[in-house]
């Protein structure tokens, strides 16, 4: 029997009030933290444990009536208390309608060319258990394609234990609930094993492992002395080390793997299975993943926010974004055009921040930041956000402002029409006129960079401290007599001061002192540090007021 579900309705779970969701073979969820992509797995959970109990507990209830069920019988969604699972833990209020806090799943399919709709109502009773049964006129109650499904729901990787006793199907069931795959990682690849002869799944494991990683897994045995599972892998050049001393990447694809293929026809709900993998491996796994589970005959959903998996799907499956109402990302197929140019995450993030800050590279941010701790100036919050991936900063490398235009106004058209962004760019000889716009400001530093605004001689005396007075010499021996008696000299606007200036004046400060260079390009943002309030130009206040600005109008998706 073939299954596709396609469309999941949650009304009341957790901090959903109502929402749709789209899916299909593939589907990845992406969003920030607690935006709700683990939820939405869970719902689909809860849905097909009330189906389930509805169907086998019918001879308890009379024409189709209500069926109870524990909060211990959830193994797939932990909880001290039945109440977690309603909305803002509202189950029921004086003076309003009977079900009006019922939580309500709905899920759409098609199975075998028909298409299904099967929705479950689930009423709080108390902190122990709730009730559940079909929605009010559904006929049949559950329909043909609902019934044999099969939901798994894996949670991410949490490392390994030093030794795991074998464990019953069940025990592992509420482990891997409970988030715990340490616990049950090696008992999975036995009962993977186990079954290797009928199935050959072992054996392709261990060559998937071998074709990534180029170590040869052992086999799983059962040691009833200690009354333990044991795993072990050989190395390249032949030594056999234990499944513990595996990176942490190796860990979470053999987990993968054999969750797959020990739940055949199964909708596999993987929750950040890109976990302790680098960016090539994140799309060599999202591979694996499709392939073994199209293989297995199973439906994948995803919860992520890897940028690997993110690119891999977003070019041939669907992705689910989780800011403001989950909806469709990739539906256009000019923006599957445009993905070739400029990354996925790019458009996902515009989407959750609602602007972008356009620089010409990293070292520029780590300068602003620290002119803006310097001053305490309310753009810190903002700017100090862009290494959580709270904020889209990209990097422009050179006075490439056609690219960055294009940029933006790719993510302008395809991913939220209100995003607005600030470019601030170098001012190198002959540059061209910047088009400033109020939806997308675009300003440039009146001096050659932003380097020239922290190359004080005050600073760097003070950075060399008690090596001042040789700092001093250096200093007088590279900048022209008339630039050091007159501060707005042109030499002070005109100079590159990162390449023709710091560079040669820092490399040989630190010759002349027998050490090695401390300090380069990627950490000038240090000398901020020593500059004094009255010693910052007006100008870097000026252009940390306009960043702030656009940070303060953007309006993220809603």
């Amino acid at each position: 029997m073939s299954t596709t579900l396609h469309k999941l309705i949650i009304k009341n779970f957790k901090q959903f009030d109502e929402i749709e969701i789209e899916l299909g073979n593939i589907v990845v969820f992406v969003g920030p933290n607690n935006s709700g992509k683990t939820t939405a797995l869970q719902a689909l959970s809860l849905w097909q444990i009330g189906v389930e109990t509805w169907q086998y507990k019918q001879e308890e209830t009379k024409n189709g009536e209500r069926v109870a069920i524990n909060r211990l019988d959830l193994t797939a969604i932990p909880n001290k208390d039945a109440r977690m699972l309603w909305r803002n833990l509202v189950t029921h209020q004086r003076g309003a309608k009977k079900n009006a806090f019922d939580i309500t799943i709905i899920v759409e399919g098609i199975t075998n060319g028909e298409r299904w709709r099967c929705g479950m109502i689930f009423r709080f009773d108390n902190n122990e258990s709730f009730y559940c049964q079909p929605l009010k006129g559904q006929t049949p109650p559950i329909p043909d394609g609902a019934k044999h499904i099969r939901v798994a729901l894996l949670p991410p990787m949490s490392g390994l234990m030093l030794e795991e006793p074998l464990l019953q199907r069940g025990r592992i069931n509420v482990l891997i609930g409970e988030g715990q795959t340490a616990q049950v990682m090696r008992n999975l690849c036995y009962l993977v094993y186990e079954k290797n002869d009928q199935t050959g799944h072992w054996d392709m494991i261990t060559q998937i492992v071998k074709d990534q990683f180029g170590v040869s897994l052992g086999v799983p045995s059962y040691n009833a002395g200690r009354g333990i599972v044991e795993l072990t892998y050989q190395t390249p050049t032949g030594v056999t080390l234990d499944l513990l001393t595996a990176g942490s990447g190796m860990r979470q694809l053999i987990l993968l793997l054999v969750y797959i293929y020990l739940h055949p026809n199964t909708i596999l709900l993987l929750d950040e299975p890109d976990a302790h993998l680098e960016f090539l491996r994140q799309q060599a796994v999202y591979q694996l993943i499709s392939t073994s589970a199209q293989a297995q005959q199973s439906q994948v959903i995803i919860a992520s926010h890897a940028e690997g998996i993110l690119e891999t799907a977003a070019q041939r499956d669907i992705v689910i974004a989780f800011i403001g109402k989950p909806h469709r990302m990739n539906q256009l197929d000019h923006l599957k055009r445009a993905l070739r140019e400029f990354p996925y995450v790019d458009y996902y993030l515009a989407e959750q921040n609602g602007w972008v800050l356009y620089l010409e590279g990293a070292t520029d941010l780590a300068i602003l930041q620290a002119f803006a701790k310097k001053l305490h100036h309310n753009v810190l919050p903002f700017l100090d956000r862009v290494f959580m991936k709270e904020i889209l900063v990209k990097y422009l490398d050179s006075d490439r402002t056609s690219l960055a235009n294009k940029h933006f106004y790719a993510l302008k058209d395809e991913a939220l029409p209100e995003l607005i962004g600030i470019l601030i760019v170098d001012n190198p000889p002959n540059s061209k006129k910047l088009e400033d716009k109020p939806h997308f400001r675009q300003l440039k530093w009146s001096r050659r960079e932003i380097e020239n605004y922290i190359a004080i001689p005050e600073v760097l005396v003070a950075y060399a401290g008690e090596n001042g007075h040789l700092m001093q010499n250096l200093i007088q021996d590279r900048i022209p007599p008339v630039a050091l008696r007159d501060r707005e000299d042109r030499w002070w606007h005109i100079t590159k001061m990162s390449d023709d200036f710091l560079d040669p004046l820092f490399e040989t400060y630190y010759q002349e002192l027998g050490l090695p260079n401390l300090i380069r390009k990627t950490n000038y943002h240090i000398l901020a540090n020593y500059l004094t309030p009255d010693q910052i130009h007006p100008e870097i206040i000026e252009k940390l007021d306009a960043i702030y600005d656009v940070a303060q109008r953007a309006k993220p998706r809603q």
